[in-house]
């Protein structure tokens, strides 16, 4: 059952790095964009959503299987 916990507790580390990597960075400059540039950004904030996502769950995974592993020892 510790390595279950290991197990839980990698998985949150994971979890943590990929909510940590792709968080939204605090500007407070204005720029104008054209079509082009906006649609990568939309890729690329779409992208960074995603791998928040994936990190939360990762997260609540890490989390359940440290708690099974109390429950079971």
């Amino acid at each position: 059952m510790k390595a279950l916990s290991i197990l839980g507790l990698c998985i949150d580390i994971i979890g943590a790095f990929f909510i940590y990597l792709n968080s939204p960075k605090v500007s407070f400059e204005t720029y104008l964009y054209n079509q082009e540039e906006l649609t990568e950004l939309e890729k690329k904030a779409t992208r960074m959503h995603r791998m928040t996502q994936l990190g939360a769950l990762l997260l609540v995974l890490g989390f359940a299987l440290q708690i099974l592993a109390i429950i079971l020892q």
